[in-house]
């Protein structure tokens, strides 16, 4: 099965990163704090998702796909890692709120103007996704979020803009919105798995090595994995994410 994930995500990548994410300390305006409310009050944030492996499992992975692949584009990535990460989990794979032409989907927009509200209203409907784990007896402390590409930057961004304590972020092929230095503060002592390929060309290596150091500055506990390819999952990274996953929720 590992051969077939080679080619994962060649549609999930952003060509034009332009999006810059809110000031943070700016007030939510009405909508926003409806939209946040709606989100934490229904089933798994109101998004549709798929749940893989064991639903009796104390610890829970959300796995979030990148921009433009359809909402299942990952269930076969969360197969891999429940067979190999060595404990009981249960993996729940959600689909982006925003439909795209040809079936795909996406967290936000990478060229509208309504493009951070996009994002934040993503980041919130991801945790209205760990708040119905919580309900159904995995709190936030024993659930991960990790995405490949824009579902990588919503997994930073659940963790740097969120309210939830996560157990770790795992981030593939993803790069941070811009935040003041400050902000990620809350990423110290964080498990994070990051793993990005020298020759992308969707999301720069380049942005990947920046995160990497705000996150190290922060103090988080990152696990890198520099692999030689471009905008995709190659087996070392499914391989290197289901170990990480199971050292970080024994």
């Amino acid at each position: 099965m590992l051969a077939c994930l080679l080619t994962m995500g060649c549609t999930g990548g952003e060509t034009q990163p332009r999006l810059r994410a809110a000031p943070r300390g700016r007030e939510p305006t009405r909508e926003e704090n409806v939209h946040a409310e709606s989100a934490q009050a229904s089933p798994w944030g109101g998004l549709a998702v798929i749940e893989r492996g064991d639903a009796h499992a104390d610890a829970a992975f959300v796995l979030l796909h990148g921009y433009g692949a359809p909402g299942a584009d990952l269930v076969s990535l969360a197969d891999e890692v429940i067979a190999r990460c060595g404990r009981p989990l249960r993996v729940i794979v959600p689909a982006a709120p925003i439909a795209m032409q040809g079936g795909g989907r996406a967290w936000y927009e990478i060229d509208s103007p309504d493009a951070e509200a996009q994002a934040r209203r993503a980041r919130e409907s991801i945790e209205g996704v760990v708040s119905t784990l919580a309900e159904r007896g995995v709190p936030s402390e024993r659930v991960i979020v990790g995405g490949f590409s824009q579902g990588g930057i919503l997994s930073i961004e659940t963790a740097v803009d969120g309210h939830a304590r996560l157990a770790g972020i795992a981030v593939l092929s993803g790069r941070s919105l811009p935040h003041e230095e400050r902000a990620y503060a809350v990423l110290r002592d964080l498990p994070i798995f990051q793993a990005h390929g020298t020759s992308d060309a969707r999301i720069a290596f380049a942005q990947g090595e920046a995160f990497r150091e705000t996150a190290l500055r922060s103090g988080a506990q990152l696990e890198p994995l520099v692999f030689e390819g471009g905008h995709t999952i190659p087996p070392e990274v499914v391989v290197g994410l289901a170990s990480w996953i199971g050292r970080t929720l024994p």
